[in-house]
């Protein structure tokens, strides 16, 4: 015989997992709109998990394909969660591809400002020394991966998101 975990155990092992990885995650309880998955939870980069609880014999109503259906056209990431186990592997998963590195906000939006500063800039200044004797662009000499990520950003490139 096959053991059926209820609903609310998930809920509460779901709950337990997202404090564990340190995941913000709200449960919808909307009383006037079905058919919204159960969970929500907030990833970094503005990203969103969308979960649906079910048991091992649960099956979703043709609301809740629909609204799925709808979320997956906008680009959002729905789950069917039917075990502890796949709700385990599914939060990891979006915990540590979420991740983002340890760099300021203010580094990402402007690399060449967020440092110490010393009085002049020494790659824009014009008739600098340093900046004619090791050629440097008006860039500097070395962009960071991040100055070429919002670079590209801002290009449009569809690798960067």
């Amino acid at each position: 015989m096959v053991e059926i975990v209820l609903e609310r155990v998930l809920e509460r092992h779901f709950s337990q997992e997202c404090k564990r990885l340190n995941l913000t995650t709200l449960k919808l309880a909307l009383r006037f709109s079905t058919g919204w998955p159960d969970r929500l939870v907030l990833l970094k980069r503005g990203k969103i998990l969308w979960a649906e609880l079910k048991t091992s014999v649960g099956v979703l109503s043709e609301r809740q394909k629909a609204i799925h259906n709808i979320l997956r056209e906008h680009n959002h990431t729905v789950l069917v969660l039917r075990t502890k186990q796949e709700i385990t592997d599914a939060l990891e998963t979006a915990s540590i591809s979420a991740k983002r590195s340890k760099v300021s906000a203010k580094q990402r939006l402007f690399p060449t400002m967020a440092g110490p500063r010393s009085g002049k800039n020494q790659y824009n200044v014009k008739g600098n020394k340093r900046a004619k004797k090791s050629g440097a662009s008006k860039q500097g000499p070395n962009i960071s991966p991040i100055a070429a990520g919002i670079r590209s950003l801002a290009r449009g490139d569809p690798e960067v998101g």
